[in-house]
């Protein structure tokens, strides 16, 4: 009975040898892939500059995209005014007084006289912020309009448009800068070169977009034309013996301007003398006969 029992015993030892052994190799099958996978994005990892240097993709350039915070609308405002005044001076004066006060300035001036008006047109740069207040100080004094368009021009998505590709375009120069300073070779440098020269020739030109339509917005332009009617003149009258002397002109002038005609036709008329001439004769021969 004994030896039955131990006989038992030893056999469940083993049993748990065995199966702690297998379930030792099991772990470590699972565990050696994992390992292996490690080891290959390490080594990959490790060898990615080399692999950059020597095999670089300059039009595979990649980076972040740039956040665009968002811009407050920008309204482009104009206004071209035309009224009648008593006096251009003052009217002049006036508005430029204006012009000083809301701290804008004179871009153009320009004046015209013709036969029954005198003219003057004026272009003002005025902040966007005194609009309202420069129009009514302009319209002060003023019976009616002979022309008043008020215009705004919304370029919301004009400026963000071009915002967004500036900010774009300068994270993709520095990221070249980035690639420059990696480059071994001298093509890979002159490439990079010639591309950060394309991309900072788009930077200047978004940029200067940009500055113009923040000018726009910034500062208002005003056209004003205001003018005063002249009154026409009684024409002067002539005396007497002036008109007898410009008529006496006159005459010797049709004189002489006849005889220049006639030096000019002289060989038609020679012609048209023979004619008559050689007719005249003919005629009176056969009145003889």
């Amino acid at each position: 009975m004994r030896t039955i029992f131990y006989t038992f015993i030893l056999g469940a030892i083993v049993s748990c040898n065995k199966q702690e052994a297998v379930s030792d190799e099991t772990v470590a099958a699972v565990s050696l892939p994992a390992a292996s996978k490690y080891a290959d994005y390490k080594s990959k990892d490790e060898d990615a500059p080399k692999m950059a240097a020597s095999t670089m993709r300059i039009d595979a350039v990649k980076f972040v995209q740039p956040v665009v915070n968002k811009t407050e609308q920008k309204i482009i405002r104009s206004a071209d005014l035309k009224f009648q005044c008593d006096d251009l001076a003052k009217t002049n004066d006036r508005i430029i007084a204006s012009v000083k006060k809301y701290g804008g300035y004179l871009q153009n001036d320009r004046e015209a006289k013709e036969y029954s008006e005198v003219s003057r047109m004026i272009q003002v740069r005025i902040p966007s912020k005194d609009f309202d207040n420069f129009l009514k100080d302009v319209s002060d004094g003023v019976d009616y309009f002979d022309e008043k368009n008020i215009s705004s021009e919304d370029v919301t998505d004009e400026y963000i448009d071009n915002e967004s590709r500036v900010k774009t375009q300068k994270a993709l120069e520095n990221r070249y800068l980035e690639l420059l300073k990696k480059a071994n070779k001298v093509s890979e440098m002159l490439e990079i070169e010639e591309k950060l020269s394309e991309i900072r020739e788009e930077i200047e030109s978004k940029q200067a977009r940009l500055n113009y339509l923040q000018t726009q917005v910034d500062m208002s332009s005003f056209t004003i034309t205001f003018y005063k009617n002249m009154p026409q003149k009684e024409s002067a009258s002539v005396p007497f013996g002036s008109k007898i002397g410009n008529a006496l002109k006159s005459g010797v002038n049709a004189v002489l301007d006849f005889f220049i005609w006639l030096l000019e036709m002289w060989p038609f008329i020679i012609i048209l003398v023979a004619l008559i001439v050689f007719f005249r004769k003919r005629w009176r021969r056969r009145q003889k006969n």
